[in-house]
């Protein structure tokens, strides 16, 4: 006879308040559990506060709409310290400690999707014109792939 031993991880649900017309578009947790950012169609991104059970800060104006859709976009670094999230043309990261603003890249097109490598030196960031922009978003330097 075979025993295993499962560890079962169980999260609880998180209650969103909202004003009744926000549509949660899309939403992911850090890799340590901590936080959750949730995309509302409202353009506004929350940064939620898991292991508190609170909202730590909401940051609004992060999106565009095209066609009655609104797309919203945001990703975590693997060390869950930084939060990019998609502003239009612009992707905006910030400090999951202080909330602060840490750098804002301009992309030049809109914004569909956003991935930090597994070393966080570098930010891949899909854009709707079939372009890949690969940045090295903590410095200066930065390098189009076009595919």
């Amino acid at each position: 006879r075979v025993i295993k031993e499962f560890k079962i991880i169980y999260l609880t649900s998180i209650k969103i308040e909202t004003n009744g017309n926000d549509n949660i578009n899309c939403s992911t947790p850090s890799p340590d559990g901590r936080f959750v950012a949730i995309g509302f169609g409202t353009k506004t991104v929350r940064l939620y506060d898991f292991q508190n059970q609170k909202v730590l800060k909401d940051y609004e104006g992060c999106t565009y709409s095209t066609q009655d859709q609104t797309i919203i976009r945001v990703a975590f670094t693997h060390d869950s310290k930084h939060l990019a999230m998609r502003w239009g043309e612009f992707v905006r990261i910030i400090n999951t400690e202080t909330l602060e603003l840490v750098k804002e890249i301009n992309n030049h097109s809109n914004v569909i999707h956003l991935a930090f490598s597994p070393s966080n030196k570098y930010l891949l960031v899909g854009s709707a014109e079939d372009k890949v922009s690969v940045y090295k978003p903590f410095n200066a330097i930065f390098a189009d792939l076009i595919g």
